[in-house]
């Protein structure tokens, strides 16, 4: 399967990489691997992961404590891919961290609450 990935400006400052293969539904499998799929440089804080739809994988890595605000703004466009697609996977916005998935409760507006076992990594990144 021939990925393509492509890497957007989102807003903010915020990039985005999305490995996607039109009609596929595999691509989804590749979130258990998303560092090597993307090719990621070293992520000493992780990063935000999500599969809107099976056919398309979305990172990006988590440097600094903005975090909560690229969390508003890509769990937006996340739930936008995952409403207007025709091969849904998860509206959900997930924070993988040394080989974990923890999943990221976004509220209303920019409400975002972020699992403790996140708290070390959040307290320690830089400020932005």
């Amino acid at each position: 399967m021939q990925l393509d990935v492509r890497h957007h400006e989102v807003g903010n400052g915020l990039t985005i990489s999305l490995a996607a293969a039109d009609g596929s539904p595999w691509v989804s499998a590749g979130l258990t691997s998303v560092a090597n799929l993307f090719r990621a440089p070293e992520l000493p804080y992780a990063a935000l992961v999500a599969v809107p739809r099976s056919s398309a994988v979305l990172f990006t890595p988590v440097g600094s404590d903005r975090v909560t605000a690229d969390i508003v703004l890509l769990g937006r466009l996340v739930a936008d891919m995952h409403r207007d697609s025709d091969d849904p996977c998860s509206p959900g916005l997930f924070w993988m961290h040394a080989g974990a998935l923890y999943r990221i409760d976004r509220g209303d507006g920019t409400k975002v609450t972020l699992p403790v076992e996140l708290e070390p990594v959040v307290a320690s990144l830089p400020k932005s």
